[in-house]
C-alpha cells in the first residue's frame, strides 16, 4: 500500500525517486566506405520498424530491449537530427510506448583519408560522430516492465526485474489500487514498491542507464549492417 499522506508526513531523502534525468551520451562513432554510405545509414538508423521491417530483412523483429529512432530531419541534410521513437508497433501488433525520450544528431562528418592519410591512409573512407540528448524517466520505466506470476507471488525480498525494456505497456496495478487519472508516473503495485526501495532503487537506475546505452549500441550496429 501506499503510505498514507499529509502535510506532516516526512520523507527521508533516500526515499526520493527521479523522474527527469537528462544525458548526453558522446563518443558514437561510425566509418564508411563513402559518403553515401553514411547517409544509408542513417535512412537505416530512422527507419520505422513497425511498417519497414521488409526493408531490413525477412526475419527482422521489434526488440522491446532496443532504442528506436525516427527518421533524419532538419534543416542541413548532412547533420540531421533523429528523435527517440515514442512507439512502436510489435510483431504481436500490440503499440508499446518508450521509457526514453530526446534526439540522436549527427554533428561531424569528416573525409578520414583526407585528414589523417599518414595514419589511415588515402582511402580509408568517410566517418559521422553522433552524440544522444536524452531525457530518462526512471519512475516512469518502472511501469513498463514485466513481472513473472512467480515474482509476483513470491516473497517480495526475492522480486527483481527480468530483461530491461525500452518498450512496453504499463503494467497493471493490483486489484485494489488504481490511479484515477490514468498517470503512468507513479508506482502503484506491491512489485513496484518492492523494486523501489532505497536498498533497490540505485541497482534499477544502473540497470536502466545501461540498457539505454545497449538500446542505442544496437540500433547502430543493425543500421550499419545494413548501410554497408
Amino acid at each position: 500500500m501506499l503510505r498514507p499522506w499529509n502535510d506532516r508526513v516526512r520523507f527521508r531523502p533516500e526515499e526520493a525517486k527521479q523522474d527527469r534525468i537528462e544525458v548526453t551520451v558522446t563518443g558514437i562513432s561510425v566509418r564508411g566506405r563513402s559518403d553515401g554510405c553514411l547517409d544509408r545509414f542513417l535512412r537505416a538508423l530512422g527507419g520505422d520498424p513497425s511498417r519497414d521491417i521488409a526493408f531490413y530483412s525477412d526475419t527482422y523483429q521489434v526488440n522491446p530491449g532496443s532504442l528506436y529512432f525516427c527518421n533524419p530531419t532538419g534543416r542541413n541534410p548532412r547533420y540531421p537530427t533523429l528523435p527517440v521513437r515514442g512507439s512502436i508497433i510489435d510483431d504481436n501488433d500490440e503499440r508499446l510506448k518508450s521509457v526514453v525520450s530526446g534526439k540522436l544528431r549527427v554533428f561531424r562528418r569528416s573525409n578520414v583519408g583526407s585528414i589523417y592519410p599518414q595514419i589511415y591512409g588515402s582511402n580509408a573512407g568517410y566517418s559521422a560522430e553522433l552524440e544522444a540528448h536524452l531525457i530518462l524517466n526512471p519512475t516512469r520505466a518502472v511501469r513498463y516492465q514485466r513481472f513473472s506470476r512467480q515474482q509476483l507471488f513470491s516473497d517480495p525480498d526475492l522480486w527483481q526485474l527480468g530483461d530491461f525494456r525500452l518498450y512496453g505497456t504499463p503494467w497493471p496495478a493490483t486489484f485494489d489500487e488504481i490511479c484515477l487519472d490514468g498517470n503512468d508516473n507513479v508506482l502503484i503495485s506491491h512489485a513496484q514498491q518492492a523494486i523501489s526501495t532505497p536498498d533497490a532503487w540505485p541497482i534499477h537506475l544502473e540497470r536502466y542507464l545501461e540498457a539505454v546505452l545497449r538500446g542505442i549500441g544496437t540500433a547502430v550496429d543493425l543500421a550499419a549492417t545494413f548501410a554497408d
